[in-house]
């Protein structure tokens, strides 16, 4: 048995301008063939926590070229640039890392029976670093989170949804990291939702008093919430629930965090016509298939507390979460249901396993 891997079992290449030297971004492929790298920001240095990266403040979207070498041969890697989207970057719209950036699918406008695919970005921070005043604008090193999505389209033009200064907008108020996701679309209905499986955020919910409260300092959180946008276009996002009670690891530990910089892993098991190209589900064909298994949650970090001031606060992730839909009775009423879930006929539920 070989004991090391072949030089040509990896192969890489750099990017002209450090057009791949991004952190906190996220890369998609959409069905065009081309690659998206979304936000994030260009890093030097060691970490702390006062230090800052340049944002590119962009989407840099690009086609890969890669041919297999033949037999005791080496492949050949290179890349063709398309475009960097706005050029330059946007920071007063778009200076964002560390964020749930998923594939889309919405209703084509042209043709009821057709969809379109893009990709959607959900919060991310930090705001700034132009801050708008009664006098004009100033910079700012910007500290708090992004609450309005960036709708993306298939050639990775960002268009961000609603202004801050209108009452109106919606607002994202939880899951603003980078987390565990899956996302449906619903062909009988037009609407799209991302399910953000814990992570970090900026509010934490009470159920049982229905209050929302602003956590400044931008805990770990096990809540899991669903955000959705309607066939017209209108945003909401909804409480789900939470990641399922762990037992004690250690003796001081009493519970545990998950979700921040997870997977989601849609299950193999699940027949081709469950999802579009791109990943996202089928909720009409999901439903057909009764309650089961459609995937599994691995990775990322598990904290001890919501809010670390130690390294021993937090490590990775040994779990792996199974997600079940579960089909439930259609309720008389969806005002204390979750609209897109219980009101749709199902529910998501998640139990543990250990890797």
């Amino acid at each position: 048995m070989p004991t090391s891997l072949p030089a040509s079992a990896v192969t890489q290449i750099s990017g002209a301008n450090d057009l791949f030297a991004v952190t906190g971004g996220d890369t998609l492929r959409t069905a065009n063939d081309q690659v998206h790298l979304v936000f994030g920001q260009n890093f030097q240095g060691p970490y702390t926590g006062s230090s800052n990266g340049i944002y590119t403040s962009q989407v840099r979207s690009f086609t890969v070229d890669y041919t297999p070498g033949s037999e005791g041969g080496s492949p050949t890697l290179s890349y063709t640039p398309m475009n960097a989207s706005p050029e330059p970057g946007d920071d007063t719209l778009f200076r964002r890392r560390d964020l749930n950036v998923v594939p889309s699918i919405r209703r084509d406008p042209n043709d009821p029976a057709a969809v379109q695919e893009g990709m959607t970005a959900y919060a991310g921070v930090f705001t700034g670093p132009v801050i708008a005043t009664g006098t004009g604008t100033v910079s700012s090193p910007g500290n708090g989170v992004w609450t309005l999505p960036v709708e993306i389209s298939a050639t990775g033009a960002p268009t961000m949804v609603g202004t801050t200064s209108t009452a109106s907008s919606f607002v994202q108020a939880m899951n603003q990291y980078s987390s565990a996701n899956l996302s449906v679309y619903s062909g009988s209905t037009g609407d799209f939702t991302t399910f953000m499986f814990g992570g970090i955020t900026a509010n934490t919910y009470d159920p049982q008093s229905g209050v929302l409260t602003y956590q400044a300092e931008y805990p770990f959180t096990n809540q899991i919430t669903a955000v959705t946008r309607e066939l017209a276009g209108t945003y909401s996002q909804q409480y789900v629930g939470e990641y399922p009670f762990t037992p004690i690891v250690s003796g001081t530990r009493t519970f545990s965090l998950y979700g921040a910089e997870a997977k989601f892993f849609a299950s193999p098991s699940l027949p081709a016509n469950a999802m579009f190209q791109n990943g996202v589900f089928k909720l009409d064909e999901l439903l057909a298939l009764g309650s089961g298994t459609i995937g599994y949650i691995f990775g990322g970090i598990v904290s001890s507390v919501p809010n670390t001031s130690s390294r021993l606060d937090s490590t990775a992730s040994p779990e792996i979460f199974s997600v079940i839909i579960t089909l439930v009775p259609e309720p008389s009423t969806c005002a204390m249901a979750l609209a897109g879930l219980a009101c749709g006929g199902y529910s998501i539920f998640r139990r543990r396993k250990r890797a």
